[in-house]
């Protein structure tokens, strides 16, 4: 794989990265929303170091000479969206606002995963592994969380 080839393809990753960070603000913003107490800031504590997050892995992507992505899909804008409605006509239980962390921080979780998997350069390897130490944890705790 040529040089080129190959940040372009790290470029990719990263963005991909940046996408599921998105995803996990959205939804983590507004289970925040919708919680309390101690919930309400271990959620916004969360939201805000993914924003953290996004911003490292745009620099990198900037730093490769790509153009980083904006945002989070449009299917979990969607989802929340519809989460949200919902809870104002049938109430809202703890557990819900969790399981959409859950599982928006599983597909996060596994696209780090997947990408220490492949060949990067170092730098980015050891900011993939640093942040996909606080993903995990997250995930556990909202896997743990949902059963409230």
């Amino acid at each position: 794989m040529n040089t080129t080839t190959s940040v372009r393809a790290t470029n990719g990753i990263l963005n991909g990265l940046i996408v599921a960070c998105g995803d996990d603000v959205r939804v983590q913003g507004a289970a925040a929303r919708a919680a309390g107490g101690e919930s309400r800031l271990k959620l916004e504590d969360a939201t805000r170091v993914r924003g953290e997050f996004i911003n490292e892995l745009s620099q990198l992507v900037r730093d490769g000479g790509g153009t980083a992505t904006d945002g989070g899909s449009t299917f979990e804008a969607a989802a929340v969206m519809f989460a949200s409605m919902r809870s104002l006509v049938i109430g809202n239980h703890p557990g819900d606002r969790y399981s959409a962390c859950a599982r928006v921080e599983g597909k996060t979780l596994a696209l780090y995963e997947r990408a220490l998997e492949g060949r990067l350069p170092d730098k980015v390897r050891s900011v993939l592994e640093r942040q996909v130490e606080q993903i995990a944890s997250d995930h556990e705790e909202w896997r743990r969380r949902r059963i409230v």
